[in-house]
């Protein structure tokens, strides 16, 4: 039996068009994946489309349209792009999918189960654009470091995944583990931002109702970017297929711009860890293309 070679793109938010950005990181998987081919793998090429979360209810808002119908367009658009460029990709996702939503319920219930998520009150900056949470001293000039743009002021009751338990196990994995983060200098950033203390984080929403629920509290939909990083247990048939899944996975690369590295190669192997799952084999971070001195958004 042919071996087995998985590798993704991040799932691109629906909120807009795609653009080179987007592209960079698709042909680089492209590439990979027709590569592995020529060697005779049984090749998983992932892409897809995130398509929950507060940035595309706004955008659905905007456009005087459901969220449902925002991300049909949007998402269709990235599929006639990647068509328009040869992309080779054997699966396509949509985090609004029937198949996404059963495997992060059941991811979230075996973390749930598995103690590693609690109630508390949440009081801390947002920024929409991100879907991140940030702290005072992470802002430029009281904006967000990414974005450039004012943050929101949230409080509200959520639930909290136990970031802060998996500082010494990251660490000890990475040392054991040097190349699951590539390039050198990302890892080092890695370490560093590990170093610094890891905080426990909120992972559910109150405040609004685009998203996918908590199993065992349905009042809460879950965080964007928690459920996001699931759905490349989605493709690999996580609570669908085991034997797909025992095939699928770890993924061996995660091809991701610089700017999401710490949701990859920090909350990523942490909710694995805590699911009792293997880690992926690379997350592999790429730079930016500038235009005119400016990132491409």
């Amino acid at each position: 039996m042919p071996d087995s070679f998985y590798v993704t793109t991040p799932i691109y938010y629906a909120n807009d068009a795609p653009h080179i950005g987007h592209a960079y990181t698709t042909v680089h998987a492209d590439v990979l994946a027709r590569w592995r081919r020529l060697h005779g793998d049984d090749v998983l090429f992932l892409t897809g489309t995130d398509e929950h979360g507060l940035k595309i209810q706004r955008a659905a808002e905007e456009r005087s349209v459901s969220p449902q119908e925002q991300t049909d367009l949007t998402s269709a658009r990235y599929r006639d792009a990647w068509s328009s460029l040869d992309i080779s990709n054997d699966d396509f996702i949509r985090t609004t999918e029937d198949r996404h939503r059963a495997a992060v319920q059941a991811l979230l219930q075996r973390i749930y189960d598995n103690g590693f998520i609690e109630l508390a009150k949440y009081e801390g900056l947002y920024c929409v654009a991100c879907e991140a949470y940030y702290t005072e001293d992470e802002l430029v000039d009281g904006l967000c470091p990414i974005h450039h743009r004012p943050v929101e002021r949230v409080s509200e009751d959520n639930y909290f995944f136990q970031l802060s338990k998996f500082e010494q196990p990251l660490l000890e994995y990475y040392a054991a583990h040097p190349e699951r983060v590539q390039p050198d200098g990302k890892r080092n950033e890695v370490l560093g931002f590990i170093r610094q203390g890891l905080r426990d984080f909120s992972m559910s929403r109150t405040a609004i109702t685009w998203g996918i629920p908590l199993p065992w509290d349905p009042a809460h939909v879950t965080y964007v970017w928690f459920e996001a990083l699931m759905n490349y247990v989605t493709a690999a048939g996580f609570g669908v297929d085991q034997e797909l899944f025992d095939r699928r996975w770890p993924v061996q690369y995660h091809l991701i711009g610089k700017e999401i590295l710490r949701f990859h190669a920090v909350w990523w192997p942490a909710m694995l860890m805590a699911a009792d799952l293997p880690l992926p084999e690379c997350v592999f971070a790429h730079g930016w293309l500038l235009v005119g001195g400016e990132k491409m958004r």
